[in-house]
């Protein structure tokens, strides 16, 4: 078992025990109606993962201006789940990525929603 496995097992042990449920919402497929403009037929999958929301801090908002808008919320989610640029939750629409991955072992994921 390397470092990073532990890693692994401990952060997943404090999200689950600190971090709240965040439900994530994926649509996918469909077609375009080219008179309606409007997709049809697509699918819906919701997964639910363990999280930590927060949000952005003064200075990290000041360093970034114009890429982070007040609303906007950095959520940690665990890495049995690897949400996808687009996808909804409660706190908003997946609008950033930034996985943890040392030596190609996943630990968790940034995500930053809007």
């Amino acid at each position: 078992m390397s470092i990073y496995d532990r890693l692994n097992a401990s952060a997943l042990r404090l999200l689950d025990k600190y971090g709240k449920d965040v439900l994530f919402t994926r649509t996918t497929g469909g077609t375009l109606s080219s008179t309606t403009l409007k997709k049809t037929g697509q699918t819906t999958k919701t997964y639910k993962a363990k999280g930590l929301v927060t949000d952005f801090e003064k200075s990290y908002s000041d360093r970034h201006a114009g890429n982070i808008e007040s609303n906007d919320k950095m959520l940690l989610i665990d890495s049995q789940h690897s949400p996808v640029m687009g996808e909804t939750c409660p706190d908003g629409r997946v609008v950033g990525l930034q996985p943890i991955n040392p030596a190609g072992t996943l630990l968790a994921t940034w995500v930053h929603v809007r």
